[in-house]
């Protein structure tokens, strides 16, 4: 559960790995939080989901190439 910012749009996929909330909407991100505690289904769900997307994006091979790539465009190679 997190706030629709660059940041966070950037990780979650709203409804499918977490729940996005607008930008500074306390009681909307309560909401979002109690819904997921109230959901099984939906809780699982977005769980798998998450996993699979760390899983899958979150791995040193792709922060190494990460870092080679800015230091690359950095070096003006």
């Amino acid at each position: 559960v997190g706030f629709d910012n660059k940041a966070e749009t950037e990780v979650l996929a709203n409804g499918i790995n977490g729940i996005l909330v607008p930008t500074g909407d306390v009681e909307r991100l309560a909401d979002a939080i109690g819904m997921l505690a109230d959901d099984k289904g939906l809780r699982d769900r977005v769980g798998q989901n998450a996993k699979r997307y760390v899983n899958e994006n979150c791995t040193l091979d792709n922060a190494i190439n990460i870092y080679k790539d800015i230091y690359t465009g950095l070096s003006g190679r």
